[in-house]
Order: C-alpha cells, then structure tokens, then sequence
C-alpha cells in the first residue's frame, strides 16, 4: 500500500523542519509482498513502491542560527565569564569589538565566535545550545496568536 501524504502533512513536516533546523528528505522504498494462490501457497511477489518522509539533520541550519549582539553578552555572562573579561577581549581584538558593536546579528558559523568560544573554554554543545534556545525563543514571539479587529459592516439607509 502507498503512502499518500497530504499537502498539509507534506508542509506540517516543512515547518517542523525549519522549526529544528532539520531538512526534509523524500525517498521512496520498494516493498515486496507475496502473492497467495487458492491453496495458500506463494506464487510470486508483488512489488510496490511507497514514499516515505523523513527529517534529517541540516549542518548548514545551525551555523545560520542567530542572535543579536546583546543576547549573545547576556549568554556569555550566564556562562560566568565576567563583562570585564568580555570588554578586555573586544579591546585586544579588535574586529570583535567592531562585531559586537556594529553588526545586527552574531551567527553560531561565523568564525569570531568559534575562536571565541575556544579561546574560552565553551564547547560547541554548549555554544549550540546558547543559539539553539535563542532560535527557540524566538520562533515563539513570531507565533503568538493575534487576534484580528472586528470589521464593522457599513449599513446602508434608504433615503440618504
């Protein structure tokens, strides 16, 4: 029996793809089943092919990951490296110092941080979960449900 999946499963798995910085792979498998005859015996195999969906992981997903400049202070501060220990890195570097103060966004791929986060002792689980939870939060803020103005109906009098 084929799969058939519906365009709202096919864009439900897409979003949840995006969602987990995943990729949606769509492959096909061959299946064999045995045909019977009247007495119960295998006469030969029928083959059938059946589509299958499945999320994989997306390496270049998470080195897209983003956060503003400030949330990635407020993170390494949770990590307990002190501002002054951050402000003397910007001053001894100083194209961090331009990162951190003139760019929009710090990107997990970008290779500041990776020096960074090395420099410092911060593993890359530990840095991929400070961008993966900064995503997180913000994927939430985008999907908060706004409810809509009613619109008022213009009436219309007979006479005017």
């Amino acid at each position: 029996m084929r799969k058939i999946y519906s365009e709202k499963q096919r864009l439900d798995m897409v979003v949840e793809a995006n969602l987990n910085n995943k990729l949606v792979e769509v492959f096909t498998d061959t299946i064999s089943y045995p045909i019977y005859n009247e007495e119960g015996e295998i006469i030969g195999y029928k083959e059938e092919e059946v589509e299958n969906i499945h999320l994989v992981d997306n390496p270049v997903g998470l080195s897209m990951l983003k956060m503003t400049p400030l949330d990635f202070l407020k993170a390494l501060l949770q990590l307990g490296i002190s501002y002054d220990t951050i402000k003397s890195i910007m001053e001894a570097n100083p194209a961090v110092e331009m990162e951190m103060k003139y760019c929009q966004n710090v990107y997990r791929g970008h290779p500041m941080i990776t020096q960074f986060a090395q420099q410092y002792g911060i593993s890359d689980e530990v840095l991929d979960a400070i961008f993966i939870k900064a995503n997180e939060r913000k994927v939430e803020e985008v999907h908060e449900v706004v409810e809509p103005e009613p619109v008022e109906e213009e009436t219309n009098v007979e006479g005017e």
